[in-house]
């Protein structure tokens, strides 16, 4: 099955800020993915005495790290790639990436935030897709969206990259009958605008949730938007020539 979008998908994603259980990998290919990267860690762990669970530890910095071979290699495979042109078009710059993972009775949520707080068409051209290597489930901790809200004013919302995360009033502004759970299954992804509302509840299930998330964009976004003028070519070119054109991306885990 291609994971090009159909015409409905990406009327969706424009009109309710994000689209779903996309088809990216087999539920193979995504066991097959998972494991290599918890045999990484493992080894990560052991070689390099814990030094991966801090937090200012840039592999994509370390010539000899295996975790970024793994990643630049998953980030570009083609039916990934083909759902983003899907909304994006031809031309894809890599920004950053990340592990997002949520342990066996974690706590703590996420709570309600934006990924911008820009308001201009440049934010248009900037997307996050999470691709999940496990199950995302309600259970364990998984994306909530807030339907629609990527095109509307939220009061007392983010005014800049600094407060992303919503005050007390801007979420009481957000429609509880617009959450939708973004529960899929593994091997399955989806994309959301950077300006989408979006939170994540606690993993009250005894498996870890493990989600592989790439910030993609358009050369039509802005270095200011991109808060980068530094990317990675995922295809096409940069027909904007305002971007540093990197072979690597930065990267980053969360436990």
């Amino acid at each position: 099955m291609s994971a090009s979008l159909t015409a409905e998908q990406v009327e969706s994603y424009w009109q309710k800020g994000f689209v779903s259980r996309v088809p990216i990998l087999t539920q193979e290919e995504a066991a097959q993915e998972l494991a290599t990267l918890e045999r990484l860690e493992a080894e990560e762990v052991e070689r390099r005495g814990g030094v991966w669970d801090k937090r200012d530890f840039r592999p994509w910095e370390e010539e000899d790290h295996p975790l970024f071979a793994w990643a630049n290699a998953l980030v570009r495979r083609p039916k990934l790639l083909d759902a983003v042109e899907s909304i994006l078009g031809p031309d894809i710059l890599i920004r950053n990436c990340d592990v997002f993972i949520k342990r066996p009775g974690l706590k703590r949520d996420i709570g309600w935030h934006v990924d911008t707080a820009e308001q201009g068409p440049a934010a248009d051209w900037i997307a996050t897709m999470w691709l999940g290597l496990s199950s995302s489930t309600r259970v364990n901790g998984c994306l909530l969206y807030s339907a629609g809200s990527h095109r509307v004013e939220i009061p007392n919302g983010p005014k800049d990259k600094y407060s992303l995360t919503f005050t007390r009033e801007a979420v009481a502004a957000l429609k509880p009958t617009d959450t939708y759970f973004n529960e899929m299954l593994p091997g399955e992804a989806s994309m959301h605008h950077f300006r989408i509302a979006h939170a994540s509840g606690p993993n009250r299930s005894p498996i870890r949730r493990t989600g592989f998330v790439v910030r993609f964009m358009s050369p039509k976004c802005t270095p200011e938007t991109a808060e980068s003028g530094a990317v990675a070519l995922a295809r096409g070119k940069d027909t904007s020539g305002r971007f540093m054109i990197r072979e690597k991306f930065p990267m980053s885990w969360t436990w």
